[in-house]
């Protein structure tokens, strides 16, 4: 059975965590499947607000840094307003375009559990043209992201996402 609306804040308080089976994200939200088969829809924000209220102090190890994770960090809005921000806001770099250069840059960056962005970095794409200076900075300026999230908790996560640069083609 799938609840067909999401869950209050009230409700959210009411889950036992040890009956979860599993945890995904989906437009916003997260799916929890309990172990007696039904399914609860939790809006991402509540979710983030419970746990804030619930895990004030982050016990038994939560401060550390978390390559895997139940539900990775996310930029608002997901992949697709993640392209649309980087479409709107990217400067192509003048000596990329002078010199034809274009390619993915691979940024790695921290999301800390008040959704930060810390300490990113280029580690692969271009080394010429500025585009690995253009994607730190578009990530830099890219505001909150929804933490990471692992056994209830929300946690400080490493994450790596991609730039795609394309030059743009005569005519448009």
């Amino acid at each position: 059975m799938i609840l067909s609306d999401t869950l209050s804040p009230a409700e959210i308080q009411k889950i036992n965590w040890n009956d979860v089976n599993f945890k995904y994200p989906v437009d916003g939200a997260l799916i929890a499947k309990l172990n007696n088969g039904d399914s609860l829809i939790i809006r991402r924000k509540d979710f983030e607000n419970y746990a804030r209220e619930k895990f004030n102090v982050n016990p038994d190890g939560y401060e550390q840094l978390f390559t895997k994770m139940e539900i990775e960090p996310d930029y608002p809005g997901g992949r697709e307003a993640w392209n649309a921000y980087m479409t709107s806001n990217v400067r192509y770099p003048k000596a990329a375009m002078d010199n034809k250069i274009e390619g993915i840059v691979i940024l790695s960056f921290i999301v800390d559990t008040e959704g930060h962005v810390i300490e990113p970095e280029a580690i692969y794409g271009p080394s010429t043209g500025g585009l690995r200076e253009e994607a730190v900075r578009l990530v830099k300026m890219s505001g909150r992201w929804s933490p990471a999230i692992q056994n209830v908790r929300l946690v400080k996560a490493l994450t790596k996402y991609p730039v795609i640069f394309k030059l743009p083609q005569p005519g448009n």
